[in-house]
């Protein structure tokens, strides 16, 4: 894969499998959290909303695996509500092994697409537009693997610590409407890094693990 197919891939399982050696279980599992919450609205079952968001708890090391399996079986044994595939897309996030149940997450979702009644368009431009959302979410989890960006810590430590109290709130309370704040804050920093900035101030989407927010936190 060549940047240029990177940074216009449509397809998520080939661009991961393009940086698996470079990947950690944390971020794989973040991005098959993120992949359920493409269609969180219409994940409506208290123990599939409860497994996602204690996976992403277990991806900081804010929960046990124990727990996880719990929810697991909660999962499989309560009546559901939800789509089925998205039921099985939070499953899979539950799962031991992050790189599987990301995968699979990422593939139950996009099977869960289902056109409403009288609509034109195309299933398979359905299914696409839901694949360019995770393509979306690699990146900005993933960042551009061609392009490897050093932080400077004097950015850290300006004006007490300002940058990372930014993108703490950010992270933690899923703040990514100031992400333009954060970038802004990171060029009176004396930053002058064009991804990080227009990654900032770009349209997103941002998750969390969203590589810029991680960078700054130390998080990998």
């Amino acid at each position: 894969m060549t940047e240029t197919e990177w940074t216009a891939s449509s397809n998520p399982e080939a661009m991961l499998t393009f940086i698996r050696e470079q990947v950690s279980p944390r971020q794989m599992r973040l991005f098959g959290c993120a992949c359920c919450r493409i269609f969180w609205s219409k994940l409506k079952d208290t123990a599939c909303r409860s497994a996602v968001v204690m996976a992403e708890g277990y991806a900081d090391g804010l929960a046990v695996f124990e727990n996880l399996q719990i929810l697991r079986a909660e999962i499989r044994e309560s009546p559901q509500v939800s789509p089925p595939r998205l039921v099985n897309a939070a499953h899979a996030v539950t799962r031991e092994a992050a790189w599987a149940g990301a995968l699979q997450a990422s593939h139950e979702v996009v099977q869960h697409v289902r056109l409403p009644r009288g609509s034109r368009q195309p299933y398979s431009s359905a299914k696409g537009d839901v694949y360019r959302q995770q393509a979306d979410l690699v990146r900005d989890i993933f960042d551009n693997c061609f392009r490897p960006v050093a932080i400077d810590p004097a950015w850290l430590a300006w004006n007490d610590g300002t940058v990372v109290k930014l993108a703490k709130t950010i992270y933690d309370d899923r703040r990514w409407d100031i992400m333009p704040i954060l970038g802004d804050a990171l060029e009176d920093a004396a930053c002058h890094d064009a991804a990080i900035l227009d990654h900032c101030r770009g349209p997103g989407p941002h998750v969390r693990g969203c590589w810029v927010v991680d960078l700054m936190l130390g998080k990998s």
